[in-house]
Order: C-alpha cells, then sequence, then structure tokens
C-alpha cells in the first residue's frame, strides 16, 4: 500500500487519480483502435470519449443521488450543489452505454457492435483503476485474520482509527479481488471479440459483473452503502440481480437467434 495526497493548489492528487487516469488511458487506446476498425477516425472517436464521459459521469451521480432523494436523506436542490460527494459505479456502466448507443446512432454505426467495442474493455480500465484503491486504502473489506493490514494514512487505516476500531487491523483486500476479476472477465471478453452476434460481448460482461457484483458486496465494508429499508441486500445487489436477469435473458435471445450474416465481429 503506497497511500499519497499531492496538492497542485485547489487540486488533489491520490492514487485513485493516477490508476484510474492510467486505466482509462489504457483502455481507451484499446477502444480507439477496435473504433477506427469499424469505420470511424480520431475525430469520431474523440467523441465516443466525450460522449461516454458525459454519459458515465450524468449516470453515476444520478444512481447514487436519486435513490437518496425517494428516501427523503436528501433534497432535490443538492442535485448540483454538491455533485461530487457521491457517485455510483452502475449508474456510470448504464450511462456510458446510452451516451455511446447514441453516438453511434448519430452517425449511422452499428449500435451493438460499437458498444460491444468499448464494453469488451470497460473490465481492463476497471482493473487498472482498482490498484489505486488498493494503494489509497479505500473500498476495503470487513475484518478478516486472512486479510491485509493497510498502512497510516490510507482510508481504511482512519477510518478504523476513528471508529474506535484498532487502526491497521486486517480486512479483505477487496480492490484487489476487483483487479484479479477485472483482467479476468477482460480475458474472457477477449475469447468473444470474434462474435458475429452483436450484443453478446455487452451481454457477457454485465452478466459478469453482476453476478461479481452481488457475491462481492457480502465481504466489503462500505459505511455509506444503500438498502432498501431493513432488507440485507444493498441497492447495488438489487441492480445486479435486475442487471444479470436482463443480461442472461438477452444473451439467451442472442444466441438463439440466427447470427446475421453480414454481421461485423467485434474488432480485437
Amino acid at each position: 500500500m503506497f497511500p499519497f495526497r499531492w496538492s497542485l493548489g485547489p487540486l488533489a492528487i491520490t492514487p485513485n487519480e493516477v490508476f484510474t487516469v492510467l486505466g482509462a488511458v489504457l483502455a481507451g487506446l484499446i477502444i480507439r483502435r477496435r473504433l477506427i476498425a469499424l469505420g470511424t477516425n480520431n475525430g469520431g472517436v474523440f467523441d465516443f470519449v466525450l460522449a461516454a464521459l458525459g454519459g458515465g459521469a450524468v449516470g453515476a451521480r444520478l444512481y447514487y443521488f436519486l435513490p437518496l432523494w425517494f428516501r427523503g436523506k436528501i433534497a432535490f436542490s443538492s442535485l448540483f450543489s454538491t455533485w461530487s460527494e457521491g457517485s455510483g459505479f452502475y449508474g456510470a456502466y448504464l450511462g456510458g452505454i446510452l451516451a455511446i448507443a447514441l453516438t453511434a446512432r448519430l452517425k449511422k454505426m452499428a449500435v451493438l457492435p460499437t458498444v460491444d467495442s468499448v464494453y469488451g474493455v470497460v473490465p481492463f480500465g476497471y482493473a487498472v483503476g482498482k490498484i489505486g484503491c488498493f494503494f489509497a486504502g479505500c473500498c476495503y473489506g470487513l475484518p478478516s485474520p486472512h486479510g491485509v493490514s493497510f498502512r497510516p494514512g490510507s482510508l481504511c487505516y482512519e477510518t478504523q482509527r476513528a471508529s474506535g476500531i484498532a487502526p491497521g487491523s486486517p480486512v479483505h483486500p477487496i480492490p484487489l479481488y476487483d483487479m484479479v476479476f477485472g483482467f479476468s472477465l477482460f480475458g474472457v471478453l477477449l475469447l468473444l471479440r470474434r462474435s458475429n452476434r452483436p450484443g453478446e460481448v455487452l451481454c457477457a460482461t454485465t452478466v459478469g459483473y453482476s453476478a461479481y457484483r452481488f457475491v462481492i458486496e457480502f465481504f466489503r465494508n462500505d459505511p455509506d452503502c444503500h438498502t432498501f429499508g431493513s432488507t440485507m441486500l444493498r441497492d447495488s445487489q438489487w441492480t445486479a440481480i435486475v442487471l444479470f436477469v436482463l443480461g442472461a435473458a438477452a444473451w439467451a435471445w442472442i444466441r438463439l437467434k440466427k447470427p446475421p450474416e453480414t454481421a461485423p465481429a467485434t474488432p480485437k
């Protein structure tokens, strides 16, 4: 673990920012090659990047905000005034899909192959970003005698100290689990990159991540997690169930259909 915080005026650089940007850049290079293979140019790639960032940012904020607003825990006026205080991965995931699909439609490109090309690389960027989470000591798990201890300055260490728990107590290294999962899912999706069934890669990504997210939530120690009333399941787990069912049903439908002879495969 290597928690650090470098201040640059009003900005601060932490391991999260460093590895999130690194993951986005590396994934972006792969996505750029795939989009160009589908017929776009460098300017078109930039349009997709802007669409994904915008759609992802809006979706992430709404996914975090709306459940709290519906439950009366936050005022609607704080949607924009506290924009940076909360976000959710599932919101970014869904918002990005919609933004990329709309951009592809406006550019008269095949929508599903385009989305497949982008989302087949998302687990790779996700895995790289989780290295930063591990260095920062965030997204940590429940106590475990076989876990890892985070250093002073990390979010886990400081939270344990503030909560009266012995600082440095071992916990499940959830970011490492996420990293291994992300790289593994990316490897599996590479096997589907030549599929001539548009939408299959997106379905596989959704099903794989949803199954993993449902299980890993039982091991995460997230004091800010949201649940529906007295249920033991968190919002993200209910989302995982819904998306797993929808993704699995769509995948089965795609596999049962006869693949179109002219459907472009997802580029390498």
